[in-house]
């Protein structure tokens, strides 16, 4: 999270059409999971704010609350611990993407085991 800048973030174009001319049919799972994952990197070249919020901040938070309801007590407080620097780091207004949901739910997990 401490990699995530606040204000240096490239300009947020969630323009997913722009995708369109580069897919192709699938016939199977696989292909569908090969499909997913090539749009997912061209989403991400579409939209390189998405990628920098999903890489610095959705995979710490999800870690976070996983750790957080892991029922290890060590793990616990030092998720909580990460979950609180972070909360505090980022400037949520500046957040495109819905990661504060992660944040809150650690949060609330949490406080529900005090």
């Amino acid at each position: 999270y401490k990699k995530y800048d606040n204000q240096g973030k490239p300009t947020y174009e969630m323009d997913w059409r722009k995708m369109l001319p580069d897919r192709k049919p699938w016939h199977s799972a696989r292909e569908a999971m090969d499909e997913a994952g090539k749009h997912c990197g061209l989403f991400n070249q579409i939209c390189p704010a998405r990628a920098i919020e999903h890489a610095l901040l959705g995979n710490m938070l999800f870690a976070a609350w996983i750790v957080i309801t892991s029922g290890n007590p060590v793990l616990r407080e030092r998720g909580y611990e990460k979950l609180m620097a972070a909360i505090r780091y980022v400037d949520w207004n500046t957040m495109r993407l819905s990661y504060a949901f992660a944040a809150e739910a650690a949060l609330y997990s949490y406080l529900a085991e005090k």
